[in-house]
């Protein structure tokens, strides 16, 4: 059989089912795959189907006897036993009318509403957030759980086509060759697109065919019984009443769902000699005008990213209300009709009475109380103490200042500039004597290097290497609108090359005598950390959940795909008062065993940060704060 047949599959599927009531006492299918518990010992199950004059031949080989309800032990059937979990979860949730899959494979958002448009209570600033549920299915000691995270997806109201115009704008110095490559680029990291007409669905694009367009691209379609060829703009006129705008822009080529199985399949079969014959696939065009962009809320302005927090963050008991609304999707899930061999139609069981069936249940009275930790208390110098609220906290005095001298600390500043370098030092040293640093140097005496050749990197660079940097732990770089252009050459210079701490202020920004003072004391305090000082302790004790006796280490990890990659992100403590934080990243492929060695390295860079001069200790407990995650991070 053509397993990219799916109509037929499904068909034959319905047709056999009576007869595999009779072998299984439960059965699900997953895929290709049919799980089953059954006291048959045969070795091999055939049942013949008829589906339009044909005869096909099933073959069903037992490969092992189980019952999803009795998980005693940790070896494959487990294994079996969490797919068949997720998948049917997840095939719940889908069947729902309200839901659709969005992106990534287990997350499944609620509609609610079938036109974008009207999401107006969820409106953010032309942005519009779907929330919704991320299951994974997941083995521990103590048997087979569901794991239920609250998810918001955010799409932003602005169209591909939108997108792409505004990257053409933005890059008219370029050749057309090099624009398309900034736009393909984009889109390898904003992959999943949303559809807006018909019934909301979304995609993951493959490529951009800036060679094909809604006039000149066709396929067929079957139209009376008759194939007959059709332009991608007339379909999307006929089918969905939408008239195209630009008949001449590209077209956005999607992935589909067998040609990523496909993929998979050759990546187990590279090295064997099985041969896969698979028909060819359709393309499916989508057109840039038609499709919103998905985005990552932090990829927003600061402003949106504030409002769209407000609108997703919830307390700790409406969100154990949200995940249990899950139970609410699954009971009601209708149920589909099927046509027996004998043309009678039967109702199909409905998911709710399937998951009883296996032994699964979700928790008819699930009734678990959240809990609000109280805010840490802040210790700065002086006995100042502050109790931070909703993540806002006035800071005070130090709690432990740096030393500032003259010869370990310099400042960089362009020639233009000079009139106003020497006010905004006396406005730093100041700031930094309230802040109780251990200043022994007034402006005046300061070092600086004056940068005069802000024109090309190569005269700048030279400029600097004339320097010597002995002794000196911090530079301040005071960047003119001519020397931002360079940040990342100068931040690389003195990271890799010079190997001392920096830290930029954008000139223009203390132009505002209203935000130099509130700028040159966050300035100060950056500066501090960087010179080994502590602006405050952090009081987690006694009335929170760590112990006085025992010592801890904080790790938080953030994972961020790119096209073939994985960036994770680990910021550590490594002091036992959580005032000092390291940060470290490793860049991992898509795969197990590449997931496995970044966090075992991020770990490890955490653990060995744990030391204070010649003495180590090693941390009681590890608590672990991570932002998303998956199999492999849990």
């Amino acid at each position: 059989m053509d397993k990219n047949n799916y109509s037929l599959y499904s068909k034959i599927q319905r047709q056999i089912d009576p007869d595999l009531n009779k072998i299984f006492k439960r059965k699900y299918f997953s895929g290709y795959n049919l799980f089953g518990s059954t006291n048959n010992k045969e070795e091999l199950i055939q049942i013949e189907a008829i589906v339009e004059n044909k005869k096909y031949t099933i073959l069903f080989k037992l490969v092992c006897f189980f019952d999803i309800s009795s998980i005693e032990n940790f070896n494959g059937e487990n294994q079996m036993k969490k797919s068949f979990l997720e998948r049917m979860i997840k095939d719940i949730l889908l069947k729902n009318k309200n839901t659709i899959k969005f992106g990534d494979s287990r997350t499944i958002v609620k509609l609610n509403k079938k036109n974008i448009s009207d999401f107006v209570q969820e409106n953010i600033n032309n942005a519009t957030i779907f929330k919704g549920y991320f299951t994974s299915a997941q083995i521990t000691e103590n048997g087979l759980f569901l794991l239920v995270e609250n998810v918001s997806k955010y799409v932003t109201q602005k169209t591909v086509y939108e997108k792409i115009q505004e990257l053409r704008s933005q890059n008219t110095s370029l050749k057309e060759s090099e624009i398309k490559t900034i736009i393909e680029n984009y889109f390898n990291s904003h992959k999943t697109v949303l559809t807006t007409y018909g019934s909301l669905k979304t995609y993951r694009i493959d490529y951009i065919d800036f060679d094909k367009s809604p006039k000149k691209a066709c396929f067929n379609i079957l139209d009376c019984e008759k194939m007959r060829t059709i332009t991608v703009f007339d379909y999307y006129k006929v089918q969905y009443n939408v008239i195209i705008k630009d008949a001449d822009q590209p077209l956005v080529i999607a992935e589909s769902k067998s040609k990523r199985k496909l993929e998979k399949i050759n990546d187990k079969t590279e090295n064997s000699n099985i041969n896969i014959n698979v028909k060819e696939e359709k393309t499916i065009y989508l057109v840039p005008e038609l499709l919103y962009i998905t985005q990552n809320p932090m990829e927003a302005n600061n402003i949106n990213k504030r409002a769209l927090i407000k609108k997703t963050r919830m307390g700790p008991n409406e969100k154990m209300n949200e995940i249990f609304k899950i139970n609410e999707l699954i009971s009601s899930t209708s149920c589909k009709t099927y046509k027996t061999r004998d043309g009678k139609t039967l109702p199909s069981k409905s998911p709710y009475e399937v998951s009883k069936e296996w032994g699964i249940s979700l928790g008819d009275n699930l009734s678990i109380q959240g809990r609000l930790l109280n805010p840490p208390t802040l210790l700065y110098g002086r006995s100042q103490k502050i109790i931070p609220t909703n993540g806002r906290f006035k800071s005070g005095v130090i709690l432990k200042g740096a030393t500032l001298n003259k010869d370990n600390f310099i400042y960089i500043y362009d020639k233009r500039e000079t009139s106003n370098i020497r006010n905004l030092l006396k406005i730093l040293i100041s700031k930094a004597k309230k802040k109780d640093l251990n200043i022994k140097v007034e402006a005046d005496d300061m070092k600086g290097i004056c940068l005069k050749n802000c024109t090309k990197w190569v005269d700048l660079h030279h400029d600097l290497i004339k320097n010597k940097f002995e002794g000196i732990k911090m530079a301040i770089l005071f960047l003119s609108p001519q020397l931002e252009k360079f940040y990342n050459n100068l931040k690389d210079f003195f990271t890799n090359d010079v190997k001392i701490a920096t830290q930029f202020v954008i000139s223009k920004k203390l132009q505002d005598p209203k935000k130099v003072e509130t700028i040159m004391f966050n300035v100060v305090e950056q500066i501090n950390i960087k010179m080994g000082g502590s602006n405050f302790y952090i009081n987690f004790f006694g009335e929170n959940i760590l112990l006085k006796d025992k010592i801890y280490i904080i790790l938080g990890l953030e994972s961020r795909p790119s096209s073939k990659n994985i960036d994770y992100i680990m910021t550590s403590s490594k002091n036992k008062n959580f005032n000092k934080i390291i940060t470290s990243v490793y860049t991992a492929k898509n795969n197990k065993e590449e997931k496995e060695k970044a966090l075992t390295y991020l770990m490890n860079s955490a653990l060995n940060e744990l030391k204070d001069g010649t003495s180590q200790y090693s941390p009681n407990y590890i608590i672990l704060y991570r932002q998303g995650g998956n199999y492999i991070q849990n």
